[in-house]
């Protein structure tokens, strides 16, 4: 009875790596949300990395979680944690007016995670899109991972947009939008 016992436990353990080593390793996680704001006050949220502690889900979900901004704006521009779910450092590696990417290496690792904003405009706004998307490498366990990886981050993810979506909506600041009218001329617009 034992012996059938342990014969049965191990192979169990043998299945469970077995399916866990030919489950694909890779994730994406992608979550939306509508803004009734003009994009360029959810740009302002997004461009600098100063302004991300301010909606950062993992700020306010985790005990001493600690957000330090290493270089706030442009491509290159990064931030490092530590704390809960794991100490990291993200690195801005593409900026434009209406997409946002950046890689997110988490403890010691040398292959990045991705991420991206994508802003569009809308009739009511803004429509901003998060994505993210990378591999669990960890030997037998990392497949299974990776199909939970909606279900660990997609509320995070969710968080955070709501957050933005909070602080360009009751933003009430002036915002100036320079560009170029029809016939070149320099157009500056005020939002309210």
């Amino acid at each position: 009875m034992l012996k059938r016992a342990v014969i049965l436990f191990i192979s169990a353990v043998v299945l469970f790596a077995a399916v866990g080593l030919i489950l694909p390793k890779s994730y994406q996680i992608s979550r939306t949300v509508s803004i009734q704001a003009h994009p360029m006050r959810v740009v302002r949220y997004l461009s600098t990395l100063d302004q991300w502690e301010s909606w950062w889900p993992w700020n306010h979900s985790e005990a001493g979680h600690r957000l330090r901004i290493e270089t706030p704006a442009n491509v290159g521009a990064s931030m490092s944690w530590s704390g809960r779910p794991a100490p990291g450092r993200l690195v801005l590696t593409k900026t434009s007016i209406f997409s946002i990417e950046y890689d997110v290496y988490f403890n010691a690792n040398t292959r990045p995670d991705k991420g991206a904003f994508e802003i569009k405009a809308t009739t009511r706004g803004t429509e901003l899109t998060w994505r993210a998307a990378g591999s669990f490498d960890t030997p037998a366990v990392g497949g299974y991972l990776a199909l939970i990886a909606d279900a660990m981050h997609g509320g995070m993810i969710e968080w955070g947009l709501n957050n933005i979506k909070t602080l360009a909506e009751t933003d009430k600041s002036e915002l100036n939008i320079f560009y170029n009218d029809e016939q070149g001329k320099e157009v500056i617009e005020k939002i309210q």
